[in-house]
């Protein structure tokens, strides 16, 4: 029996939105005043983020294919969005694979997508989420992915992300890091 999608939990544009008055917020996956970033806002049902993206130039590699790395950062970006619209939750990514199953072209548009593992045991501090890359013709979603990615997060609990992330945080950010016993990277 398949479990029922989460529901959302945080509204990540409304977080993000306040993270923008910080001097020190220029994500490079979200932020809309990061002129050299990918500037992307998905969009999040529950049980899923999804955004639609048009390969340009600037994102190839060998010509007319976008580079490896940025189906990677687009899909590792929207599972950081997943974790916190559908757990609440901000993670660090553990572990990543992905398969190539075909390229992304320049000129053509793509949808990323990112859900929730099925297959696995999540937990409190570990959760794993699969993305995949579909491409759009005539306004029409493909069926079969060109990319699939799995990722194991770690979920730190507020002490750890301190650690790990070495700045303090404010409490628009703190909301993402429960307190609870210190676990381990």
């Amino acid at each position: 029996m398949q479990k029922p999608h989460r529901e959302i939990q945080l509204d990540v544009i409304a977080l993000r939105e306040q993270w923008r008055q910080r001097g020190d917020y220029n994500c490079f996956w979200s932020g809309p005043d990061n002129d050299r970033g990918l500037r992307l806002t998905p969009t999040i049902e529950s049980g899923r983020v999804f955004v639609d993206v048009q390969i340009e130039k600037f994102h190839s590699g060998f010509p007319g294919i976008a580079n490896g790395g940025v189906s990677f950062t687009i899909l590792d970006g929207m599972m950081s969005w997943y974790l916190m619209s559908q757990l609440g939750r901000g993670g660090f990514t553990k572990t990543a694979a992905l398969t190539y199953f075909a390229p992304l072209h320049v000129g053509r548009k793509y949808r990323f997508e990112v859900t929730e593992s099925r297959d696995e045991q999540n937990s409190s501090t570990n959760f794993r989420v699969i993305g995949k890359v579909f491409s759009i013709r005539d306004d029409k979603i493909g069926s079969r992915p060109l990319i699939e990615m799995s990722a194991d997060f770690f979920l730190p609990d507020r002490e750890t992300a301190r650690s790990v992330l070495g700045v303090e945080l404010g409490a628009e950010g703190e909301i993402l890091f429960p307190e609870k016993e210190r676990q381990p990277l």
